[in-house]
């Protein structure tokens, strides 16, 4: 039985491997057509010599060990292909490293200096050393990505994904000034989490926090740069200016935005580059055929040499650049004398001067940089160097950085420097807070040092410190530092001395109106008599005139019209004028408000003088008229018209003339309380006289009918109470009036433009048109009553007199209502006093004058009448 078992489990085992034999017949086709392509690589077959391997790109850097390792990528040197196009058909030479410059090795020994400040702090990392590994990108992305691999692997030779770092750990990056090296560095290291700060790249596309989470920068972002730019034009009224941009049409769009935003206008953009000579030539003839005396240059000093060389010292514009340039030439620096730069923030690094000053290769072990750079400026070797006919001395200490002329620029020209140092410190103290938890704490959180790169990233998203100089760093969401901007004048003195001055600042987190702050007085402009230079479209409106647009021009392109009356422009290019008060008017030359000429109707003037004459001789002439019935009171045309009427009528009409002057002369709170008042129930009385009258006529002949009522209201009676009756009806609106909204002096000032009339203020329309109204119906009923009696014997009948001066009365009074309404100012006032006197006039005319006639020129009639 166990044999058998045995026996079926063999043949169960020899059937499974029938069957992966079968298996793997079945793919014989496909690994033979593998293998054959495997054969025709390079290398393949044992040929070690043809093999592909991974090409070293990196030179040897320069290193110091240390418990923490920041790997840091710098450019020293700048690359050239000697002017061969890279074709893709075959493999490229490599790139040449030349041209080092002051600048650049600044900034590698500002991160030296930086490391070395930190280990003899006994504040940050105690007990901890930081080293580093520093390589030379030369401006290469092929160099930039052998560097990263280099210190990733621990060895000059890299090995990718491979680490041989056994003397320390590496902690972080630091790199690189161009944003194009940042993606090749930030693309690899990414991929191990490790944190990197860059201090110099600006492309806002690295604030893409999904894309670059663990990547920050000690540069302010470019948009800060745009910002102050927009700002420091309008503050010096630059309204056209023109830009040029070397082959970064995006930097020329931004910088257009900000200024357009701000109420700005750009004449032209012109975009060049140095391997296109017809680009140059375009840039340069923009440039001198613009009016805008005002440029704005967004390119590094090499590209704005090709531009300075074209122009051939013909350039008469203002420069302002957005970025500091680096590696100046004296030619560039007095080409573009007295120019504004808007650089980074350049905070102080004590004993940087000195440390930077006394570098030698004799003080650095082990540093090829130093020495490679000591070779080419000072022909120098840091040991002797004699072999085959070649000598080269050894460094002395009088091969020094004090004596190379460029020394002034590099050390006044720090603000990337600046930004190298603080990103070391920036590591520095997260490093600290991650192992030590609290500044200035001497005893680490654990026994054993353990770098969790993911806590790292985000310690270093809350790093807040203070350098040596006392100044605040920290990051913001997008992995930058706030917007802190110096504004530099760069001046170049006619004995080919130079100098950089800070002339402002700009701070982002400033309130508005306040971020940008520049001493205007402390400029040197390099203009003729040192003037500030003007950059617009067309002259300035001056004063009295405002800004009008120009069809198809931009904004700043403008007309200037005066402003209308009542308007000024106290300021130049005032965009629209402001409106006068409304007790003030514009001046002749529309720059100034005036207080307005008052104006009421007085005596002193022709018009008020004559009404006055006129209103006086009338109350005369109805005075005189008075004093002849009085004195033929016995008469019979004196008699028979109702003698006591006649005497009322005569005195209201007198009043009524003089009440006239109360509306002449400067209109007072009694007058104005007295004005309107006294003429209504002054010409109530007077109508009512008039209408006592007709119905006196009326009740006398209707009563000698036989049987007739109305001989019981024959006689005085009635007409006194009528009279009385209607006068106190307008006493009483009047008093209501008076209560509710009186009469007041009034200021009026938009009937008329240029004057302010001083008049009386009705107080209520209403109750003064009610006032009118009472007057105007008790007219018409006196109209309508002569009317009737009309028929009556014309030898004891004034009905028709009557009726004739009420249609005069009338008629003056419909005539008034829209001469009134459609005069202004004090001319309202001398309508109301004629349709006064003229309706009083006629009245005193229509009533009284044929009577008077009778007395005086036809007494023959009057005796008859006497016969009667």
């Amino acid at each position: 039985m166990k044999w058998n078992t045995i026996l079926t489990d063999k043949i169960r085992g020899l059937e499974h491997c029938v069957k992966i034999f079968n298996e793997l017949f079945s793919l014989f086709p496909v690994l033979l057509v593998v293998g054959t392509l495997l054969l025709t690589l390079p290398g393949s077959a044992g040929d070690q010599s043809s093999a592909c391997v991974l090409e070293d790109q990196s030179p040897g850097g320069v290193q110091q060990d240390g418990d923490l390792i920041l790997g840091i990528v710098f450019t020293l040197f700048k690359s050239r292909t000697d002017g061969m196009k890279i074709k893709f058909t075959q493999k490229p030479s490599p790139r040449k490293c030349s041209n080092p410059t002051l600048t650049y090795y600044q900034h590698y020994l500002a991160a030296i200096f930086a490391i070395e400040e930190i280990n003899q702090n006994a504040n940050i990392l105690p007990n901890l050393t930081l080293g580093y590994r520093i390589y030379d990108s030369c401006t290469s992305e092929r160099r930039a990505t052998a560097n990263i691999l280099s210190i990733l692997t621990g060895r000059t030779s890299s090995v990718p994904n491979y680490s041989c770092n056994n003397k320390g750990i590496l902690a972080a990056f630091v790199g690189h000034l161009l944003s194009t090296l940042t993606y090749v560095v930030s693309n690899i290291i990414q991929i191990y989490r490790f944190p990197q700060i860059s201090y110099g790249a600006q492309d806002p596309a690295l604030d893409d926090r999904q894309q670059f989470p663990s990547l920050y920068r000690t540069i302010t972002n470019n948009k800060y740069h745009f910002i102050s730019i927009s700002q420091m034009l309008k503050m010096f009224g630059w309204t056209w200016v023109g830009i040029i941009c070397s082959d970064n049409e995006s930097d020329g769009n931004k910088i257009s935005f900000e200024i357009t935003k701000s109420g700005g206008c750009v004449a032209f953009v012109a975009l060049f580059t140095t391997d296109n000579l017809w680009t140059i030539s375009s840039a340069v003839d923009q440039i001198r055929r613009s009016s805008a005396n005002v440029i704005i240059v967004s390119s590094d000093s090499h590209m704005l040499l090709h531009i300075l060389l074209t122009l051939n010292d013909e350039l008469k514009k203002y420069l302002i650049f957005p970025s500091s340039l680096e590696n100046m030439s004296n030619f560039v620096f007095s080409s573009i004398n007295g120019s504004l730069i808007i650089s980074g923030h350049q905070g102080a690094i004590p004993g940087f001067e000195e440390f930077f000053y006394t570098a030698h290769p004799s003080k650095f072990l082990n540093d090829d940089i130093t020495e490679t750079l000591w070779y080419i400026f000072f022909d120098c070797l840091k040991y002797e160097y004699n072999s085959s006919g070649i000598y080269i001395p050894a460094c002395s200490t009088k091969d020094s950085l004090r004596v190379i002329n460029t020394s002034y620029y590099v050390m006044k020209n720090m603000h990337i420097t600046y930004n190298i140092y603080i990103a070391v410190y920036a590591m520095a103290h997260v490093l600290h807070k991650m192992f030590y938890g609290e500044p200035h704490a001497k005893q680490p959180l654990h026994s054993s040092f353990h770098l969790n790169l993911f806590k790292l990233n985000h310690h270093l998203k809350r790093v807040h410190f203070q350098t040596t100089s006392g100044e605040e760093i920290f990051f913001n969401e997008l992995g930058g530092i706030q917007g802190n901007l110096d504004i530099e004048n760069w001046i170049s003195y006619p004995n080919e001395t130079t100098a950089i001055r800070k002339v402002g600042t700009f701070n982002s987190s400033a309130p508005s109106g306040k971020q940008l702050l520049i001493n205007k007085e402390d400029i040197i402009w390099g203009t003729p008599l040192n003037h500030m230079p003007q950059s617009v479209c067309n002259s300035i409106c001056q004063q009295g005139y405002r800004k009008a647009e120009k069809k198809g021009q931009q904004v700043c392109c403008y007309e200037c019209v005066q402003c209308s009356d009542g308007e000024i422009s106290n300021a130049t290019d005032m965009e629209n004028c402001i409106k006068c008060p409304e007790d003030e008017w514009s001046n002749e030359d529309r720059n100034e408000c005036i207080k307005k000429t008052i104006v009421f109707l007085s005596y002193d003037e022709p018009l008020g003088f004559s009404l006055a004459i006129l209103a006086i001789l009338l109350s005369i002439t109805t005075s005189l008229v008075l004093g002849i019935f009085i004195k033929n009171r016995q008469s019979q045309v004196v008699k028979n018209n109702n003698l006591e009427l006649s005497y009322s009528l005569l005195l209201t009409l007198i009043l009524s003339f003089l009440c006239t002057l109360l509306f002449i002369g400067r209109p007072m709170k009694v007058t104005c309380l007295l004005r309107q008042v006294t003429f209504a129930i002054i010409f109530t009385i007077s109508i009512s006289s008039v209408l006592g009258k007709t119905v006196t006529v009326l009740i006398a002949f209707n009563a000698v009918t036989p049987g007739s009522m109305l001989k019981i209201w024959v006689g005085k009676r009635v007409p006194r109470c009528l009279v009385l009756l209607l006068s106190l009806g307008e006493v009483m609106i009047c008093i209501v009036w008076f209560l509710h909204c009186p009469p007041f002096p009034d200021y009026d000032a938009r009937s008329q433009k240029s004057v302010m009339t001083l008049k009386c203020n009705e107080g209520s329309a209403v109750a003064f048109y009610i006032s009118v109204g009472y007057i105007g119906m008790l007219a018409s009923v006196s109209f309508f009553t002569a009317y009737l009696a009309r028929r009556l014997p014309d030898r004891y009948n004034e009905a028709s007199h009557i009726t004739f001066s009420m249609l005069v009365f009338c008629c003056v009074w419909i005539a008034f209502i829209p001469t009134y309404l459609s005069s202004k100012g004090k001319y309202m006032v001398a309508v109301e006093i004629f349709a006064i006197l003229s309706s009083s006039s006629g009245l005193l005319g229509c009533i009284f004058l044929p009577k008077c006639y009778i007395i005086l020129l036809k007494p023959e009639r009057n005796i008859r009448m006497k016969g009667f």
